[in-house]
Formats: structure tokens, C-alpha cells, sequence
């Protein structure tokens, strides 16, 4: 029997396969398999993934997005468990076994997760994305309260995540039209009915470049589908956490607010975190709002202005290195 399959799906990056591949055969987890799906990529990703012979299982498709293509993976695993890895990515030494183990001994949990380090392009770290400070250091945190926190905010790293296949009895498959944010919709979807498992260890080192997908969301995008995931969500009248569908309305009019801060769309930013302000006036209180309002006021200064308050850090630097 397989005990984990890690799941690998990729398209055009073979740039960076060789990485995600031998972090996943470095594990010291035994009964692994290794399944990369391609969804389609024109680069020599095929090339890329033979060298490995007999050690990695190959699925080529037709271009059918993330969520079909992890979907397929899926389908492929042979694991109990299923640890996602984006082809960007690169996993942490021990980590499966770890994660394996913690599933083992959480049965009521659907999933179990670790953090992420943030590395750009050339692999050096330059930030985290951790669990909520609520979270606290416990292994085992209740579906109710897994569920809230994850509509405040996908904090979930899919590389940092090993699934129980078994949910997807209860669970249907990522869905395509919650791209971007198939994540999250599939995290909240588990979270609803199972339990969440976490450990408070670094399990990947996820990449941001100009070649991922996070790259090209838009506002519209990201409200677009993350309005889709909480209209299935909550468009059923027996959820058994209907009582928060106000809430969560009001978490996503802020994580629009937050995204079109980004983006410098000043008005958007600050339509939608009114919304959001009327729709659930408790929110006022909570962290993510005084960040997302930090965003905000970060967009309200004119793009010349912090560009010449870069040069000046940087001219006062290298003076006092001169010095």
C-alpha cells in the first residue's frame, strides 16, 4: 500500500520542476510515490520529468487549468494521503513524514498543514505565511473555528498541504470555476465538514515570480470566484454554519478591498471596505482589517512619491557606507 502520493501539477515550469521533484525524493517518508501531471505545457517539461525513469509516474493532458489538473492527480493517487506540490515549489526535508504522522494520529481531521516560506524567483526568502495567532500551537483545531478563520483569509499554502483522499468521499474535487482561489474553496469545503490538523513548522518554500498564477489575478478575477465559493457555500439552507454567512460576505468585501489596494484601484479599495464595514461593523476590530487598511493607505500615495522615497533610502545608504 502507498502510504502519501505527492501530487505535482505543473504547466510551462520546467524552469523549476527539477527543484519541486527531488524535494519530494529526498523525503524520508517511506511508501511514496511521486505523480506529476501536465496540464498541456509547451516547455520541455516532458524531457524534464523522464530523466527520473520509473521513480516519478507521468500524466500528460490537454490544457484544462489547476483545478482539473490537480483534480486528475487526484485520480492517479494511490496514497492515503495526498500532499499537493505546485512545480514552483520546493518541499521541506521530513515533511511528509511528519504530516503522515499527525493525520495518523488525528483521525477527525480532513487535512493537515504546515507553513510556508516565501522565496522569490532565485529561491531567497523573503517572508512567511503562517497559521492565525488563534491557532496557538495546537496540533488539532476544531471544524467550527478552522472554518471561521479560513474565511477571514486563505492561509493555507497548497504546498503545504496533505489531504486524507478518504474526504473526498464527503468532499467534492477542486472546481475550476473558483480560479483563482481553488484552494481556498477547497480548504473552506473540508474545513466544513472535518476537522484541520496543523503543525507549526516550515513544510515548503513557495515561490512568487512573474511566471505564476498569482501573478495575473485582477480584482475582477479574485471577486469573481471567490463569490462563487462562498454562493455554493452558503447557498445551501441546511450548512451547518449558515449562521456566518453575513461574516463571510463581509471577510471577502475586505479581501477585495485588500486586493484592489494592490492593485492602486484607490476607489475600489475604498468601496469595498465600506461595504464590508456595513455589512459586519465588528470587523473594525479584528487584525486583518487594520492591515488591509494599511494596504489601503500604502495605495493612496502616488506611485512617483514612493518611488523617490526608495532612491532616497537608497541614496542615504550608500552614503553612510561611504562615510
Amino acid at each position: 500500500m502507498t502510504k502519501v502520493t505527492v501530487a505535482i501539477a505543473t504547466y510551462n515550469m520546467a524552469n523549476y520542476l527539477t527543484a519541486a521533484i527531488d524535494s519530494a525524493l529526498a523525503q524520508d517518508q517511506d511508501d511514496v510515490e511521486i505523480v506529476v501531471v501536465d496540464d498541456g505545457s509547451t516547455d520541455d517539461t516532458r524531457e524534464v520529468v523522464s530523466r527520473y525513469g520509473r521513480k516519478v509516474r507521468y500524466a500528460y493532458q490537454e490544457n484544462a487549468g489547476v483545478a482539473n489538473t490537480y483534480n486528475r492527480a487526484l485520480e492517479l493517487a494511490k496514497g492515503d494521503y495526498v500532499h499537493f506540490l505546485d512545480a514552483d515549489d520546493v518541499l521541506t526535508p521530513s515533511v511528509l513524514r511528519r504530516l503522515a504522522a499527525l493525520l495518523d494520529e488525528s483521525p477527525s481531521a480532513g487535512l493537515a498543514h504546515g507553513e510556508a516560506l516565501v522565496m522569490d524567483a532565485g529561491g531567497k526568502v523573503c517572508g512567511t505565511r503562517a497559521a492565525p495567532a488563534s491557532y496557538d500551537g495546537r496540533r488539532v483545531i476544531p471544524s467550527a473555528e478552522a472554518f471561521k478563520e479560513l474565511l477571514r483569509g486563505c492561509h493555507i499554502t497548497s504546498s503545504a498541504v496533505m489531504l486524507r483522499k478518504a474526504v473526498l468521499g464527503k468532499v467534492t474535487p477542486f472546481r475550476q470555476k473558483s480560479v483563482p482561489g481553488e484552494d481556498w474553496d477547497m480548504w473552506l469545503r473540508v474545513s466544513a465538514e472535518y476537522d484541520v490538523a496543523h503543525l507549526p513548522i516550515s513544510a515548503c518554500y513557495y515561490r512568487v515570480h512573474d511566471s505564476s498564477i498569482t501573478s495575473a489575478y485582477t480584482v475582477e478575477r479574485v471577486m469573481r470566484s471567490h463569490l462563487y465559493t462562498l454562493d455554493t457555500i452558503f447557498g445551501n439552507p441546511t450548512f451547518r454554519y449558515a449562521h456566518l454567512r453575513n461574516y463571510a460576505y463581509a471577510c471577502l468585501d475586505r479581501t477585495i478591498a485588500r486586493v484592489a489596494a494592490r492593485a492602486r484601484e484607490r476607489g475600489r479599495f475604498v468601496a469595498e471596505l465600506r461595504k464590508a464595514l456595513v455589512r459586519q461593523p465588528s470587523i473594525a476590530l479584528e487584525g486583518a482589517t487594520v492591515a488591509t487598511l494599511v494596504e489601503g493607505l500604502k495605495a493612496m500615495v502616488p506611485t512617483p512619491v514612493i518611488e523617490a522615497g526608495k532612491r532616497l533610502r537608497g541614496g542615504i545608504a550608500t552614503r553612510m557606507i561611504s562615510l
